[in-house]
């Protein structure tokens, strides 16, 4: 493993992490999405991909433990601390996690902060993750202790250091305590690996696996509780009057974001168009589509099938997919009181047959869909694989993230 250089003590950020999409998938149906942000074991030092690291084994890791599928987003900087993870909860629609796993307080220990400070700061990014997640998201902080084990590889902590941790431990414990659905949990220490090869590998499956049992079985209950809960949580939210502040500001920062897709370069029109013919052929459709939702319009991205005019935002399949975490599937439009009347029903393409997936920039805007689309109906259950289409869109996202300015530079052009 790649040691990082030393920099008054703290380590640079020119060595051994995944540079990949920050996100780790497990296939299956109906998934959990959870958000996981932070620095330490989150930054996924040892590894050259995120799959490898701890959003991966955390995804399949709770895959095996609910049988469903599971998608991990990942917000991670070695030097995060409240203060970042407060801007990131700002900056990010909360609605669509059914869970967020915090790992913070590694750079707090390391620099000595004062317990009252910490109290403070975990305070007010508890009170706006409460505020900003659906009422039923679980929140797991995970702790600092063993510090030696959770801070950056080959980085001196000393024994100040160690209490430090414990101590903001503590602290965090009594925080939690206060809210039913936020749990402390600590981390084991690193152990001996088996093998040279990898330990970094074994050590992100045996914290996965932590998190995992903890987080699997409030995943279930709500999964048991709303078997459809993302989409009855988000359209319950944002039509609240409280929250419609809330949604126009996530519409103007989606609509940042969809305006530099128009700068994409060729290179990147030829990845995604490559991705829709495929798509198309794996699902046996006449038409496989990138939309995206621009103003009051919808055009596409890449598009496999034969030529389809651009048309408006309202009449769009595809704004209401963006509303949900999972694909939104129209078997048949004439037996769905939303679309039965709709021009693209009743005339060209004379649409039966819908599913699509929302496409999502790093910080998490939709930004429209990859859907499949067919003038014959698809009434049976397994005539859809929602799970494949999941995993198009997501090549899809990544294709488009190589192009599109990453997190960072998102959130400085919104300032």
């Amino acid at each position: 493993m790649l040691m990082p250089s030393m920099v008054a003590g703290l380590p640079t950020t020119d060595f051994f992490r995944p540079r990949d999409a920050p996100r780790g998938h497990a296939s299956g149906c109906d998934p959990d999405r959870v958000l996981l942000i932070g620095a330490g074991p989150a930054v996924g030092w040892g590894v050259t991909t995120h799959e490898l690291a701890l959003p991966g084994a955390l995804a399949r890791a709770l895959a095996v433990l609910t049988d469903r599928g599971c998608d991990v987003d990942l917000i991670a900087e070695s030097g995060m601390d409240f203060t970042g993870v407060s801007l990131v909860v700002y900056e990010r629609d909360l609605l669509r996690y059914d869970a967020v796993v915090l790992m913070v307080g590694v750079n707090e220990a390391l620099r000595l902060t004062a317990v009252h400070t910490w109290c403070s700061g975990m305070s007010s990014v508890l009170s706006m993750l409460r505020k900003n997640l659906s009422v039923e998201s679980e929140i797991i902080v995970v702790g600092v202790s063993p510090l030696r084990s959770l801070a950056a590889p080959g980085l001196r902590v000393g024994a100040l250091k160690v209490k430090r941790a414990l101590m903001l431990d503590r602290a965090t414990f009594e925080l939690c305590a206060k809210d039913q659905r936020t749990t402390f949990l600590s981390l084991p220490g690193l152990s001996a690996p088996s093998s040279k090869n990898n330990p970094e590998l074994l050590q992100y499956v045996q914290w996965a696996n932590v998190i995992g049992e903890i987080l699997a079985p409030r995943l279930t209950a709500l999964n048991y509780l709303d078997g459809d809960r993302r989409h009855t949580l988000v359209h319950r939210r944002r039509t609240v009057e409280a929250d419609r502040q809330e949604a126009n500001r996530q519409e103007v920062n989606r609509q940042e974001v969809v305006d530099e897709l128009h700068l994409l370069p060729g290179e990147a029109r030829v990845g995604l168009q490559r991705i829709v013919s495929l798509v198309k052929q794996a699902f046996n459709v006449e038409f496989a589509l990138i939309t995206v939702l621009d103003h009051d319009r919808m055009w596409y991205l890449a598009r496999a099938g034969a030529a389809l005019a651009e048309t408006s935002r309202a009449a769009s399949f595809c704004d209401l997919a963006i509303l949900g975490n999972t694909a939104l599937v129209v078997r048949d439009t004439r037996d769905d009181d939303r679309f039965r009347d709709n021009p693209l029903v009743v005339g060209d393409p004379h649409i039966r047959f819908y599913a699509g997936f929302p496409i999502e920039s790093r910080l998490g805007q939709r930004i429209g869909s990859l859907c499949v689309i067919d003038s014959q109906p698809r009434r049976r259950a397994d005539d859809v694989d929602v799970a494949l289409l999941r995993q198009f869109a997501h090549l899809a996202e990544r294709e488009l993230w190589k192009h599109l300015p990453n997190a960072d530079e998102e959130k400085k052009s919104r300032r």
